[in-house]
């Protein structure tokens, strides 16, 4: 991951057991640049830190999405230079 990483929250819902919060994991995991992956079941909330150069927050919002479950970048959270 380049020097420039960024780690955006995304607000999640749908998520109601533990699989939710690895599936959850394993779609923003899927796209390209996606360096880390933490998913909080109770604040609804994932946390992802990704190269801006290789993705985006709408396409990892775009993947959780995918898998089923309402997906929002949130508005604060985000740090690097994006």
């Amino acid at each position: 991951m380049s020097e420039s990483a960024v780690t955006k929250s995304f607000t999640v819902t749908g998520m109601t057991c533990g699989n939710c919060e690895r599936h959850v994991r394993h779609a923003a995991e899927k796209v390209a640049g996606v360096a880390s992956v933490q998913v909080d079941r109770p604040a609804n909330r994932a946390t992802v830190s990704f190269d801006p150069a290789q993705t985006s927050p709408e396409a990892i919002a775009a993947a959780i999405t995918a898998a089923g479950y309402d997906t929002a970048v949130s508005s604060g959270g985000a740090s690097g230079q994006w």
